[in-house]
């Protein structure tokens, strides 16, 4: 997942650098670099078995937050989800994916 996750910001957020770490602009024009590679040892540490997701969706928006997305958490069905927007332009992207191992 966090592999998935580091592509979709990157090209969500229109960079393509290093694969295991990326720089971005955050909402107040600072660049903040994220590792790609502790990202995904991150998530996988993590016990995520299906419904339960263990904070990947917590430690997912304290990376988005500080880069200006509106990360909002929806449950549905007992699984929470995360949709994260950043900007209101169109065309609208979305990448889909899930942090939980599902057994």
């Amino acid at each position: 997942m966090g592999v998935v996750m580091g592509v979709a910001v990157r090209k969500l957020c229109g960079f393509y650098p290093h694969f295991d770490k990326i720089r971005l602009t955050s909402k107040e024009n600072s660049q903040v670099e994220i590792n790609t590679l502790e990202l995904t040892k991150q998530l996988i540490a993590r016990n995520s078995v299906s419904p339960v997701d263990a904070g990947c969706l917590e430690l997912l928006i304290a990376i988005l937050e500080p880069l200006g997305f509106k990360c909002e958490k929806i449950s549905m069905g007992g699984v929470d989800n995360l949709w994260a927007r950043r900007g209101t332009a169109k065309p609208l992207i979305c990448f889909a994916g899930h942090t939980d191992v599902v057994p």
